[in-house]
């Protein structure tokens, strides 16, 4: 078991690398389409794109704390990209859904671009 230690940070190291270079690159997309989000923002839209969810439901899927995604939420409902909602069985819980206007910033920005730099090592 020890033997795998070395093979496992490297893998980590590797992980970081990519994770840092994509999220870049989507930064980079994010600027130039002029949408005002930022890489954090994106991706609750991103997980929102299918589905209502509640917060405790996006950090669990983006595995973040709950806390560190509320001003990005918040955000997003000032900008009218997703809004708050009430479920009519459970008065306790918040679902969050994509506005229009938060489905046409997605259809506006791939989550992957050929220029990406992932993209572009793979080719």
């Amino acid at each position: 078991m020890d033997d795998l230690l070395p093979l496992a940070q490297e893998i980590q190291i590797f992980c970081a690398i990519v994770t840092k270079a994509a999220r870049r690159d989507l930064e980079q997309r994010l600027a130039g389409e002029q949408v005002g989000i930022g890489s954090l923002p994106f991706g609750v839209l991103r997980v929102l794109e299918h589905e209502s969810l509640t917060l405790t439901e996006i950090s669990r899927r983006m595995q973040l704390a709950a806390a560190s995604l509320v001003p990005a939420v918040d955000a997003l409902e000032r900008e009218g990209l997703l809004t708050r909602e009430r479920d009519p069985h459970d008065r306790r819980r918040t679902p969050l859904s994509l506005t229009a206007a938060g489905h046409a910033t997605l259809a506006r920005i791939p989550a992957l671009a050929p220029e990406d730099s992932l993209v572009r090592s793979l080719a």
